[in-house]
């Protein structure tokens, strides 16, 4: 996954291949599905789809175009149909899907932060009693419970921003 760069070129102009091989049109098609589901999601593509342009290109492995597809799609073609099936299937498993995850995993952890320095009552939490034993402070598990959230916090952003 990530942004690998695909071994074969599915553009439109044969001068920018870069020295790797075309792609067929299979292949592109693939390629194109990958970068379309790595795109941002959005919505609308989950929406009722009315073509304009009504023209069907094939982007299958045969050498003889099936019924039901009007011309043979190029590379470039398969890879931009590629992209639009891709987004198409992100769009359908949700996008909402990822903010929820990483909201729920928020809370749980920070919940899980504040158990566990309830419970084992590190020395940087507690205090000693007039009895000389230890009891939590409750100003110092608060700041550290906050600081250590908010730490989470922003590494859970960090996260976020660089997979949506």
């Amino acid at each position: 996954m990530g942004n690998r760069q695909s071994n074969v070129y599915c553009g439109n102009n044969r001068a920018a291949t870069g020295g790797r091989p075309i792609g067929t049109r299979s292949r592109c098609l693939r390629v194109g599905i990958g970068k379309g589901m790595s795109l941002p999601c959005t919505s609308s593509y989950n929406e009722t789809y009315q073509p304009i342009d009504t023209r069907r290109f094939y982007c299958g492995n045969q050498l003889i175009l099936p019924n039901n597809y009007t011309d043979m799609g190029s590379p470039a073609l398969c890879l931009k149909k590629g992209i639009g099936i891709g987004k198409v299937m992100k769009a359908r498993n949700g996008c909402e899907q990822k903010k929820i995850s990483y909201i729920l995993i928020f809370f749980i952890l920070s919940i899980s932060i504040f158990l566990v320095l309830f419970y084992t009552k590190p020395k940087f939490v507690t205090k000693e009693n007039s009895n000389n034993e230890k009891v939590l402070d409750g100003e110092k598990l608060a700041i550290y419970t906050s600081l250590f959230i908010f730490i989470l916090a922003f590494t859970i952003w960090l996260i976020f921003i660089k997979f949506r």
